[in-house]
């Protein structure tokens, strides 16, 4: 390229400077006066703040909740001046001792000082003592979700696979393999176990508590942090999951319920009507009969159970070897919204706001529900029209997006007002959960890569603080309670650490890779599209059968397959196959699918097919080749259902009576 002689290119340089800084000059001149008198708008790209509460409240929801002993973390703890004044905070739920961080100190003196038990970290399932499945979690075992943090965060670089690796050694699943002796234990027990409280102090609503002058909730702070230095709250005994479901009960629910009882420790090993131990956990399934705009009429919850005991799908789980571990709980808006005093005024806003999306609340009319049929064949195809109709999802055109904005609210709305942990429907329990109870903070999970919650798993206490904030925080932005919203209500408020965003491994292990995310080195199975779930791939079609259950993302403590509700679990066998004791859901099932083969064939509705002139064994059961992991996980929870193969700690389903009651 040709370049001017250095002396011309000298002299260029010194006529063109002064007369550039005069252009310069004027610029600033004519802008200074600009920029000060005109308010500009936000940037385009950057969201507007969504903060409601004042910096008093943000601190004494940070406050109550380490009083309570529900910030069981070393991690980073702000600023309560406003709060505390001269005096401090004892933290139940930390080793005493422990540092808390910076800015946790005020002029040399610790705001917070850790007063809990010690930890004492145990290596569980490891030594020399033989056993062919793994041993349940002791009582009071215990996850520490900073260690958690440490060596799962994606944020970090950590894997998945690596994640799941630790998660298994640590929860002693590793049954057969012998663990590498670097590994860390992330599990811990308190030096000494906690109790329930006698007579624990009474308190105001936390919607009153939080308000209250200053010197008033101080002394009810106090108090409640004495009573918890006594009792830590992990002493509780409530352990309660909540899922919800919209419209007839269908396999997606059914599999989730048993994936429930085959992981979780409800003593279902013991003979039938024998009492068993305190503390056993139940699952609530919350049924909405209608369409998620509908009210339901004064006759809806025995008109519920009454469909919900003629429907093949969820008539199993009415048997009385399932009373008291799974219930059936009717949905009603409008009775439990009026029930959360943190909602006053609700019938004034729109219930259907997502994510900024708003969905106006057409349709009112009182519904009786219909849930004794598995499919739905008076929703409307498609169409603005029947989104006020639909009552469940059968495909990406027929979604049910008013019942998905509505659980967004519900899950903040039980966990609030009953405490326990929410599930979607489309998640399946792994392993045991008492290492997650014992954790006595609040938490969601991550967003996949990006650094949002997700609260398809969603954990609250009991009327906390971090509750009343996200309530406050929904009732100041339009009552949307979208998981992102959600992420920026904590955020903007200052207090993400107490809703604590774990990674996805734990609940979630396949999402990264269906993001193209750690595809270098992915955990196992490697699923790349949440649909590959249901429908095996040509280049691992032999995994599903080969492996089995014990091959499935060991180590994570749930699977979230993400919709999907129109791909059935079994396609060969898309009926409930419990055996003999459950017969007549099976035929009852199987002859549902045979009339919906010949409405398709002759391509007519349903209804049209006369089901009193066919008999359920002309329905014939072909079986697929190769299984997908869906079904080879429903046939494993069956088989164990039917007394043929015990659960993954070795107990097999017992379905004998006492010798008294016979």
């Amino acid at each position: 390229m040709f370049a001017p002689p250095t002396s011309l290119r000298s002299s260029h340089s010194s006529v063109l400077k002064p007369v550039l800084k005069t252009l310069a000059a004027i610029l600033v001149l004519v802008a200074i006066p600009y920029f000060s008198l005109v308010k500009h708008p936000t940037h385009p790209f950057t969201p507007s703040s969504t903060l409601v509460l004042t910096p008093v409240e943000a601190q004494r929801v940070w406050a109550w909740e380490i009083a309570s002993g529900r910030f069981p973390s070393r991690r980073e703890v702000p600023r309560l001046e406003r709060v505390v004044g001269d005096g401090a905070i004892q933290n139940p739920a930390v080793p005493e001792g422990e540092w808390l961080g910076e800015r946790g100190v005020r002029a040399g003196k610790q705001v917070v000082l850790p007063a809990g038990e010690g930890r004492e970290y145990v290596e569980v399932g490891r030594g020399s003592e033989k056993t062919w499945y793994p041993k349940r979690p002791v009582k009071g075992l215990t996850l520490d979700m900073d260690k958690v943090m440490d060596d799962c965060d994606f944020s970090k670089g950590k894997y998945v696979r690596d994640c799941l690796e630790l998660l298994k050694l640590s929860g002693g699943l590793s049954t057969g393999l012998r663990s590498p002796s670097s590994s860390p234990s992330l599990t811990f027990l308190p030096s000494s176990p906690s109790t329930p409280h006698s007579n624990p102090p009474k308190h105001p609503s936390i919607s009153t508590l939080l308000t209250l002058p200053s010197t008033t909730f101080s002394s009810h702070l106090s108090a409640q942090n004495s009573a918890t230095l006594s009792h830590p709250p992990n002493s509780s005994c409530e352990r309660i999951y909540h899922m919800y479901w919209g419209g007839p009960f269908t396999d997606k629910p059914y599999v989730a319920a048993l994936s429930f009882l085959y992981t979780q420790p409800v003593f279902l090993h013991l003979p039938i009507s024998s009492t068993p131990p305190p503390c056993r956990p139940e699952l609530w399934f919350w049924i909405n009969p209608g369409p998620a705009s509908s009210e339901v009429d004064d006759r809806a919850e025995e008109k519920m159970m009454e469909e919900l005991r003629g429907n093949p799908w969820s008539a199993p789980l009415l048997n009385r070897r399932f009373e008291g571990v799974v219930r059936f709980k009717l949905w009603n808006t409008t009775r439990e919204l009026d029930r959360v005093e943190e909602l006053e005024g609700w019938r004034e806003m729109s219930l259907f706001n997502s994510g900024g999306m708003k969905y106006d609340q057409k349709q009112k009319k009182t519904v009786t529900p219909d849930l004794s049929s598995t499919t739905n064949t008076s929703r409307p195809l498609s169409g603005k029209a029947g989104l006020h109709s639909r009552v469940g999802s059968t495909s990406y055109k027929n979604y049910d997006r008013l019942s998905v904005v509505l659980s967004d609210m519900f899950r903040f709305v039980v966990t609030h007002r009953y405490g326990g942990i929410y599930l979607d429907a489309d998640t399946l329990f792994l392993r045991d959960w008492e290492e997650l109870w014992n954790w006595s903070g609040s938490f969601a999970y991550r967003w996949s890569r990006l650094e949002k919650y997700n609260t398809a798993v969603l954990k609250m206490a009991k009327g906390s603080a971090v509750g009343w904030s996200v309530f406050k925080s929904a009732r100041g932005n339009g009552m949307d309670f979208h998981p992102m919203t959600v992420s920026r209500y904590m955020k903007d408020a200052g207090l993400e650490p107490l809703l604590l965003r774990l990674p996805d491994a734990l609940f979630d292990p396949a999402w990264l890779n269906t993001e193209y995310y750690q595809r270098d080195r992915p955990p196992f199975p490697y699923l790349k599209k949440f649909d590959h779930f249901f429908q095996p791939q040509p280049d691992g079609s032999a995994e599903p059968s080969a492996l089995g259950f014990d091959g499935f993302f060991k180590g994570a403590f749930s699977y979230h397959f993400h919709n999907f509700w129109w791909l059935p679990f079994d396609p060969s066998r898309n009926y409930p196959d419990l055996g003999p004791r459950f017969s007549s859901g099976e035929h009852s099932q199987r002859l549902n699918l045979l009339a919906q083969s010949l409405a398709s064939a002759r391509k007519i509705p349903v209804e049209k097919i006369d089901k009193s002139k066919l008999d359920w064994r002309d329905y014939r059961v072909v079986e697929e080749r190769d299984l997908g992991w869906s079904a080879v996980l429903k046939r494993t929870f069956e088989g164990w259902v039917r007394g043929e193969r015990p659960n993954l700690y070795g107990e097999f389903l017992s379905w004998e009576v006492e010798e008294e009651e016979e």
